[in-house]
């Protein structure tokens, strides 16, 4: 018998799901945000599937900074993009 490959799209929600769990354990308003950026996250679930990157939370990651990077002032949109270098970069120096 071989052995069934679940799809990616499945372990993003299954992650999803886990992070939604996770944030209603918090208190307000910390709570209502993280939610609001989880939910932000099921907009850009067909571009994670389609980039296919081996690591689903960084990309789930990237999603919530790029749904607030969109109502974001000049100087928000700036901290969010240092964010993304930071992230960029730590992945590139990291040891495998």
């Amino acid at each position: 018998m071989g052995h069934t490959i679940p799809p990616k799209r499945d372990i993003i929600y299954g992650r999803l799901s886990d992070l939604t769990r996770f944030g209603k354990a918090l208190r307000e308003p910390h709570r209502s945000r993280f939610l609001a950026l989880i939910s932000s996250v099921y907009h850009d679930i067909s571009a994670i599937v389609y980039a296919n990157s081996l690591d689903d939370d960084e990309m789930i990651v990237y999603a919530m900074l790029l749904e607030r990077s969109k109502g974001a002032s000049l100087e928000g949109k700036e901290r969010i993009l240092r964010c993304l270098a930071i992230l960029l970069s730590e992945e590139s120096t990291t040891p495998d």
